[in-house]
């Protein structure tokens, strides 16, 4: 949970100072999925599950966020596991809150 007490303390939900590096991403992502070749294809496919689950790991903060604001002054202690969550466990947490 230090995790995202530090998103909040720092602010990282108002500067996300990695946005143009994402929408970098996403762009070589178009272009690799325009292409013919399959590396491209495959690269372009593994850009786009590197960008879902980025997303969904910021998601899932946000909304835990959310459940901490609605439920205070309860303590609520959500254990989570982001550095050694599989994109599946992110679909699992994601389901969750």
């Amino acid at each position: 949970m230090n995790e995202i007490r530090e998103h909040i303390i720092n602010k990282e939900w108002m500067d996300d100072s990695k946005a143009d590096v994402w929408f970098k991403y996403y762009k070589i992502a178009q272009k690799c999925s325009k292409s013919k070749k399959v590396e491209d294809l495959v690269s372009g496919t593994l850009l786009y599950n590197q960008l879902v689950e980025k997303f969904l790991k910021d998601t899932i903060i946000i909304s835990i966020i959310v459940i901490k604001a609605k439920s205070w002054p309860e303590q609520v202690d959500l254990d989570l596991n982001f550095e050694r969550a599989t994109f599946g466990k992110l679909i699992e947490y994601f389901k969750r809150f």
